[in-house]
């Protein structure tokens, strides 16, 4: 989707081809990374689950920082 839109913005403004260019390459690259979650922190998925129940994503979620837990 996010490419089709892309598509459709360089139609109607040609001049931002460079950057239209530069954001599908960070696209497709982001996609390929692969995400480690320290433990504890709750998935996306689960995230979804608590905002699809009309609950906030991280309501009662450990705070973490660089280094660990904060608190």
């Amino acid at each position: 989707m996010a490419m089709t839109t892309l598509g459709k913005l360089v139609d109607a403004r040609p001049e931002l081809e460079p950057a239209v260019v530069l954001l599908r390459a960070l696209i497709g690259g982001v996609a390929e990374v692969t995400v480690s979650l320290a433990d504890g922190v709750p998935s996306a998925d689960a995230a979804r689950l608590r905002l699809d129940a009309g609950i906030p994503a991280l309501e009662g979620e450990p705070m973490l920082d660089s280094v660990g837990l904060l608190g």
